[in-house]
């Protein structure tokens, strides 16, 4: 009988344990929820890899873009350029609410999205142009 109630207990225990777990976890999503909201600005996600040319024909624009307007805007870049970096991509992605747009364009390098409110507001690729960049980055900081 003894050691039928040792094991009610710890299985008890452990069940504890487990749910105490699940709660903390829960709280750590809802807290990371909160971060991201206070962070009321537009995300810029751009889908790149090391081995694309178009990638690299835009990362200069790029750059300067995100140093312009590093204060005004959330930059996320992904990095495709082999599983490793994938993985850390779409870790990446989720982390910023962008496991969706993710998920889509992988394999798209050069992508480049806007996103305010949870909602896409712009998205293009193989675009070079400084100037379309700055059209669209304005627009959503109105």
């Amino acid at each position: 009988m003894k050691i039928y109630v040792k094991k009610i207990v710890s299985y008890l225990f452990a069940f504890a344990i487990v749910f105490t777990a699940f709660g903390i976890a829960a709280d750590a999503q809802e807290m990371m929820k909160k971060e991201m909201a206070k962070d009321a600005r537009p995300t810029v996600a751009i889908i790149r890899a090391g081995w694309c040319p178009a990638c690299r024909k835009l990362e200069p624009t790029m750059a300067k873009l995100m140093k312009e307007y590093g204060g005004k805007l959330n930059f996320v870049v992904m990095d495709v350029t082999d599983d490793k970096t994938s993985a850390e991509a779409l870790k990446i992605a989720r982390n910023n609410g962008l496991e969706e747009f993710f998920n889509q364009h992988k394999t798209k390098t050069s992508t480049v999205a806007i996103f305010k409110d949870e909602k896409q507001l712009f998205k293009t690729d193989h675009n070079y142009e400084r100037a379309n960049y700055v059209k669209e980055f304005d627009k959503a900081l109105k």
